[in-house]
């Protein structure tokens, strides 16, 4: 069953008991990349080349029985990676572009000995002991018998590949969530990949792919790319998870809207099945009734250990978002671009005042993979189509008073589509209210008769106040 294309998936408010929500995370690995210096790379051949290492080409080239490629990141932070050790891998494509020679097939086959990007050749590892086969060739011992994933890139000059410029489909992208996953629980030792040609129409033509030491074209040098969940801390004995999504256990305190600029200033989409957003011209505002001094179900004083908003992505590339918390009242079905529903307009439209529409400091962002290559309107629902954002700093200041509770307004931070419509489940829709907005809140309330300790800064706490007042001439000095 498919998703229409306008319907957007958030979870239903709930007073449910349950696990805290997940924050996902994707992580590009590409030597050069925000510092990054974790890749290896090396082109083996057979024949006359079998003792030579090109660990240094700035080109790894691959044919039919001959020419292979040798590809490892550094992807944990045990091994100096960024990924946390213990994450739970969600998925991981090696992605290698392609600027030279005809269409073809490759396949990554998981390497089970260490080597040297400036040692191996088609003989050896580098590591002073020999391929059990050459050319990396021994299944069982060399590699895997089974490969993790298969790829295929087109014809490099059909596809201008080689312009300069760059293009997706130059790309050559295999999926190797199954060896990130056995490098993660410790099945495998991360030795990386052997790349080997599969099919071509041009069996014994070079096929040639960018290598780590391209310096003309760093960003089409080899990546990795990551994504991951790190599971939240167990709470504190005597906690509570609540999650609060529109119709679920009878919760009926959510509220969201879009907003967008130009032409669509002035109208409401309070009622919208969807919240879309995109660059600098289109927002959600999205609000929850979380205390039971507003309609919520966490009690009044309770100490707040984690907040987690969680929003259904059903369309859309991959993007980036922050929740800024908003600083003036709004309504659901009267909030546009330029003005608040209550009657008053944003100090700068769009709520983009700091100071006065907005705390100037977001509460937390979190990503979102692409909609479309993880499936996500498919009517199942995956996981990872969730976009987390940390919110807790902002529902710590609700519960102690600092903040008056208006909820948040997204914005994208950066995407590699960046004008391209971002979709998102409302509260209104319907036909999948599993994927409605959610906010997860983890709680401590302190049983009758405890004694509990109040001091500014401890277990979060902000309650406290003091002042020194003096007569005379400090008489109206604070």
């Amino acid at each position: 069953m498919l998703m229409p294309r306008r319907m957007i998936a958030l979870s239903v408010a709930s007073f449910l008991v349950t696990t805290g929500a997940v924050a996902q995370t994707t992580v590009t690995l590409q030597q050069g990349l925000n510092t990054y210096t974790g890749a290896a790379d090396d082109w083996i051949n057979g024949g006359s080349g079998a003792t030579i290492n090109r660990g240094s080409s700035v080109e790894v080239d691959m044919r039919a029985t001959s020419d292979y490629g040798l590809f490892r990141f550094s992807i944990f932070q045990s091994e100096g990676g960024p990924v946390p050790n213990g994450a739970n891998i969600n998925s991981a494509t090696l992605s290698l572009y392609k600027a030279f020679g005809p269409d073809a097939v490759f396949k990554a086959s998981r390497l089970l000995k260490s080597w040297t990007e400036m040692g191996a050749t088609w003989n050896s590892t580098g590591t002073g002991a020999s391929w059990s086969t050459p050319g990396a060739q021994g299944a069982g011992t060399d590699v895997l018998g089974t490969a993790d994933g298969q790829g295929s890139a087109p014809d490099s000059a059909a596809n201008n590949c080689a312009d300069g410029i760059g293009h997706p489909p130059c790309w050559l992208n295999i999926d190797v969530t199954t060896g990130v996953r056995a490098f993660g629980s410790g099945a495998s030792q991360n030795f990386g990949w052997l790349i080997q040609q599969v099919s071509s129409s041009g069996e014994f033509t070079y096929k040639d792919f960018n290598s780590k030491e391209n310096t003309n074209f760093p960003q089409y040098r080899p990546k990795l790319t990551v994504t991951y969940t790190v599971a939240p801390p167990p709470p504190p004995s005597g906690s509570a998870t609540a999650t609060l999504q529109q119709g679920l256990n009878a919760y009926a305190g959510a509220a969201d809207d879009w907003i967008n600029g130009g032409s669509g200033a002035d109208v409401n989409r309070g009622s919208s099945v969807e919240v879309d957003m995109r660059s600098t011209s289109d927002y959600g505002l999205f609000r929850f009734s979380i205390f039971q001094s507003e309609g919520g179900p966490v009690p009044n004083g309770a100490t707040i250990n984690s907040a987690t908003l969680s929003l259904y992505k059903a369309f859309g590339p991959d993007a980036v978002f922050k929740a800024s918390r908003l600083l003036k009242s709004w309504t659901e079905m009267g909030a546009t671009w330029n003005t608040t529903g209550t009657g008053t307009p944003w100090s700068t439209p769009g709520a983009q005042g700091p100071g006065t529409d907005v705390l100037a400091t977001a509460d937390g962002q979190g990503s979102a993979p692409d909609s479309a290559a993880n499936n996500c309107a498919d009517g199942i629902g995956h996981e990872i189509c969730w976009l987390n954002v940390d919110v807790t700093t902002g529902v710590r200041a609700f519960a102690s008073g600092a903040s008056q509770n208006f909820g948040w307004l997204i914005q994208q931070v950066s995407s590699s589509g960046e004008f391209t419509y971002k979709d998102f489940n409302s509260t209104n829709v319907t036909n999948f209210p599993q994927y409605r907005p959610k906010l997860t809140v983890t709680y401590t309330v302190v049983p009758p008769g405890s004694v509990v300790t109040l001091q500014q800064g401890l277990n979060a706490y902000t309650g406290a106040a003091d002042d020194w007042i003096n007569g005379g001439s400090g008489a109206d000095v604070n």
